[in-house]
């Protein structure tokens, strides 16, 4: 698995904290103006990507639609916490197994 992890750079970041704007002439009676959004207080992040391996283990009787979740191991927001990672039980149909609540039905035949 890989995820991004967010770890301090130099500077400063833009945010949503604070807008400065400012006017520019841009020739006679033409005014531009420009909006930045700035901010003292937050200090400027980066995201590397780091790697680790999970093991998901799948018990017996697990139904489809059942969740295994692995607390905040989701991908980090830049102001915020990592989510969970979830994992979706979806189980794939067979040739010869078929299964109807915790039943396991196979029709099998059989020369006697």
């Amino acid at each position: 698995r890989e995820k991004n992890v967010i770890k301090p750079a130099p500077g400063k970041r833009s945010c949503n904290c604070r807008n400065e704007v400012y006017h520019r002439q841009i020739g006679p009676g033409m005014y531009q103006q420009i909006t930045e959004q700035v901010c003292d207080k937050c200090q400027n992040v980066k995201f590397e990507r780091e790697g680790y391996s999970l093991t998901v283990e799948i018990e017996k009787g697990m139904k489809d639609g059942q969740e295994i979740s692995f607390y905040e191991d989701g991908e980090p927001k830049i102001d915020g916490e990592a989510g969970d990672l979830k994992f979706r039980i979806c189980r794939a149909p067979h040739d010869v197994f078929k299964r109807e609540g915790n039943d396991l039905h196979a029709s099998i035949n059989i020369t006697l």
